[in-house]
C-alpha cells in the first residue's frame, strides 16, 4: 500500500449534505459503507451509492477496480424499507348512488 493509494471520496447525500471519506483504493465498496456510517450515521444495510449515474451493487468489488481516484464523487441515497398497500377502495369502479 502506498501513499498513492489513499484517495478523499466526495460523499453527496439526498439532503444536500456533503462531506468526505478517507479510503484506501483496496478498500470494498463495503468497507467503504461503514465508513460513511461511522461517519454520517448511514446504516450500511440502508445506503445506495450510485458512481458516475450507476448504482454500485457489489459489495465486495474494491474502488480500484470501480475505477474511484482521489475526489471521486458518490451519490448516497438511503433505501426505504416498506411496500405498497393497497386501497382498500377500488378506484376504477363507477361509484354506485345510493
Amino acid at each position: 500500500m502506498s501513499e498513492d493509494d489513499i484517495i478523499n471520496v466526495h460523499v453527496k447525500t439526498v439532503d444536500g449534505s456533503k462531506f468526505f471519506i478517507l479510503a484506501n483504493l483496496d478498500d470494498t465498496l463495503l468497507e467503504l459503507k461503514k465508513k460513511i456510517e461511522n461517519k454520517a450515521s448511514y446504516k450500511v444495510d440502508k445506503q445506495v451509492i450510485t458512481y458516475k449515474g450507476e448504482p454500485l451493487k457489489d459489495n465486495y468489488i474494491t474502488l480500484r477496480d470501480a475505477n474511484f481516484n482521489d475526489l471521486s464523487t458518490i451519490h448516497l441515497l438511503s433505501r426505504v424499507i416498506g411496500g405498497y398497500k393497497k386501497p382498500d377502495l377500488d378506484l376504477r369502479s363507477p361509484i354506485k348512488p345510493s
